[in-house]
């Protein structure tokens, strides 16, 4: 019954947790209320009132959230944390256009993760050989280059902005949305292309930008460092990660389809009144 999922959803879906958790608390959920419906549809006057009794058998929404968010690890809570940049349009189904707003917003997600991650790295190798020498030295290079680091930041921004603009102008993000029925082997290909694209056009405007303004290097010369790196043992491995990241996004696209049709399809209200 699919009054029955609306309710366990609008419980569940606000949870900061995994997929596979969250589909766990759904499935258990749901068991308890289709047995209460079961046994109050063999007494109540219309389907309307068991639901009504069944529900009240669960508990209260609000309550059972905040018991469910309780029992989640907080490793797993504080990875799944919602972040103030809404990276995702409000809803899938949605006919307006992606546009220059949210691919800005990826971009600037993307961004802000690379930069604390590297922050997070040269913090980590300050604490772990501080009698060195080395972070020292580091420190000094960070802040000698520190323009350098702001630009090539800048290209990386520029860099998936355009490509998320492109394949959103092109109709290519609706194309990979769980909505959308298009096999998962070419949503694949679609989502790991889009990263390839961004990286390989950060990596044209970083490396060009890095050899040209810092070794002086004429761009013939670039040209050959490339072709040179193309021809080396880790472009291959590079490209087998890449062939498993298809077979990966492949299988990650069929389970991300099967939780839409099962539940991430219905429409809720928050305890807010908002639908989602």
């Amino acid at each position: 019954m699919k009054a029955l999922r609306i309710h366990v959803e609008r419980i569940v879906r606000p949870i900061r947790a995994s997929v596979l958790r969250k589909n766990k608390m759904r499935e258990e959920l749901l068991a308890h209320l289709e047995t209460a419906f079961e046994e109050e549809s063999a007494v109540a006057i219309s389907d309307c009132e068991a639901l009504e009794q069944a529900t009240k058998r669960l508990g209260d929404p609000r309550a059972l959230r905040e018991e469910l968010q309780a029992s989640v690890p907080w490793i797993e809570r504080v990875g799944f944390s919602r972040i103030p940049l809404r990276l995702e349009p409000e809803a899938y189904a949605s006919d307006e256009p992606f546009g220059w707003r949210g691919s800005a917003r990826i971009a600037t997600g993307i961004v802000a993760l690379t930069v604390v991650l590297s922050s997070l790295f040269f913090a980590i190798n300050q604490a772990v050989s501080p009698d060195t020498g080395l972070a020292p030295r580091l420190g000094i290079e960070v802040l000698e280059r520190l323009p350098l680091l702001a630009v090539s930041y800048g290209c990386e921004w520029v860099a998936f902005f355009a490509t998320y603009l492109l394949f959103d102008l092109v109709g290519l993000r609706d194309a990979m949305s769980p909505w959308n029925r298009m096999p998962s082997f070419v949503k694949a290909c679609l989502s790991v292309s889009s990263l390839i694209i961004a990286a390989g056009f950060f990596l044209v405007m970083a490396v060009v930008l890095a050899e040209s303004i810092l070794w002086g290097k004429t761009p013939h010369l670039i040209a050959k460092s490339v072709i040179a790196d193309i021809q080396s043992v880790p472009y291959w491995v590079w490209l087998g990660a890449l062939c498993f990241s298809v077979l990966y996004t492949m299988n990650t696209k069929h389970r991300e389809r099967r939780q839409y049709e099962e539940w991430g399809c219905l429409q809720i209200e928050d305890d807010s009144g908002m639908r989602s």
